[in-house]
């Protein structure tokens, strides 16, 4: 009994001293937050980054897309969560690459890479999409022109190659801007 309790108060002692920096390591990271609109939704959705993909990241999903897009996930296993998308309904899909390209107008684009099918249900367009050839991911680009307020697509079966972005939504001035009135609002680092 007494070898139970010694060892319970430790990891309970353990546990206490590094909560702190564990929370502090949480609450410090540098992240970018993003509201749009989709369809008819009122509420405003949002694309939270806690961090950008690295150049690294980048060359992996290039490489991956280049050779069969649909195995791109598998160049992701250890970069681990970068993000989250939320969406109606506390429906929250873990975001695995985000990456950020400055364009040669000013504008920016950024791509992200959503696990499993991110489909925005209630826009007529999208339940029309062609799902027949779907990958295990959605890719999210948003454009963000000079002005602030931009607009994205998402694609979960039309994506290909982009040496700045890593990845980029093949066709994507075909494609329905799904994601509108989509602006950029940085989350303050915790102090």
């Amino acid at each position: 009994m007494l070898n139970r309790t010694g060892i319970l108060l430790g990891l309970v002692a353990f546990m206490l001293a590094t909560a702190p920096g564990i929370h502090a390591q949480q609450t410090n990271r540098a992240a970018d937050r993003y509201t749009f609109k989709a369809g008819d939704e009122k509420q405003p959705l949002e694309l939270v980054i806690s961090r950008w993909s690295t150049d690294a990241e980048r060359d992996s999903v290039f490489q991956a897309v280049q050779k069969d897009p649909a195995r791109t996930m598998d160049a992701l296993k250890e970069p681990g969560i970068v993000g989250w998308i939320h969406l109606p309904g506390g429906l929250d899909h873990t975001i695995r690459y985000a990456k950020r390209v400055m364009r040669p107008d000013g504008s920016v684009d950024i791509v992200a890479l959503a696990e499993g099918a991110v489909w925005i249900w209630w826009q007529p367009t999208a339940a029309a999409a062609d799902r027949s050839k779907d990958y295990n991911f959605t890719a999210i680009q948003l454009h963000m022109p000079r002005s602030g307020v931009g607009e994205g697509k998402l694609s979960s079966s039309k994506v290909a190659a982009d040496k700045d972005a890593g990845i980029a939504i093949g066709d994507y001035a075909q494609e329905p801007a799904l994601l509108t009135e989509v602006k950029r609002d940085p989350v303050a680092r915790a102090s």
